[in-house]
């Protein structure tokens, strides 16, 4: 005659398992690690990719996240710039140069006399001079308000198959607008085709260039093209 015993579930262990806790200590101190490593080796591109969609005023005040962009619907306006510091942000015109192919440079206007010789043709906006430049005052309704037009009359310099560039020398507001340029000359007219935008606080150039044999190299390309 047989007899069949069984063990009885103990109390501790429901359902009669019984768990090894130095194995369980073991794996997740192994996934701990697994998890840190994977950090580790993570950051550097994160970092890159953080570091891609900062401005230079940002990089240089070791901020750790990129600003988003916010729309400002007037200027100047009270912000506050990367390094924690209080600014008067204001959209300031310096000068406006012209290039030729031959490598010729004409200064066509500088800051001073632009709010005397421009025109706002359209918009809220108005030009005010100042020792070095010209202020850009300007206000939009809301975000899908009509551009701002300003517009100059110049007498070409050169001969029209010979423009090169036309640089904008500008101090930004930061209020992330976009800028776009129409030049008609004669019956010859080019419209820029990508927009730049108002970007950080610093002074920076804009360059305006149509179809030129700096289109056939390798360098990079940081004009606006026509």
């Amino acid at each position: 005659m047989s007899k069949l015993e069984g063990s009885k579930p103990s109390g501790n262990h429901p359902g009669g398992k019984r768990h090894d806790a130095p194995g369980l200590m073991g794996r997740l101190w192994l996934h701990f690690t697994l998890v840190c490593f994977a950090v580790i080796f993570l950051f550097p591109f994160v970092w890159m990719l953080l570091t891609s969609a900062k401005t230079d005023e940002e990089l240089a005040a070791g901020r750790w996240l990129p600003a988003m962009p916010v729309f400002r619907a007037q200027s100047p306006y009270d912000a506050v710039d990367p390094a924690g510091k209080t600014v008067k942000a204001s959209l300031a015109l310096l000068q406006l140069q012209l290039r030729s192919q031959d490598a010729q440079i004409f200064n066509l206007i500088d800051g001073r006399d632009i709010a005397s010789k421009w025109v706002v043709e359209s918009g809220d906006a108005k030009l005010i001079s100042t020792a070095e430049s010209a202020q850009v005052q300007y206000r939009f309704a809301d975000s899908d308000a009509s551009p701002i037009v300003l517009r100059y009359d110049f007498d070409f310099p050169c001969d029209s198959n010979d423009l090169h560039k036309l640089i904008l020398a500008l101090r930004a507001d930061d209020s992330w607008h976009r800028v776009d340029a129409t030049l008609n000359v004669g019956e010859a007219k080019w419209e820029s085709t990508r927009s730049t935008y108002l970007v950080q606080h610093r002074p920076m150039s804009i360059l305006f260039q149509p179809p030129t044999f700096d289109d056939q190299t390798y360098q990079a390309k940081m004009w606006v093209p026509r």
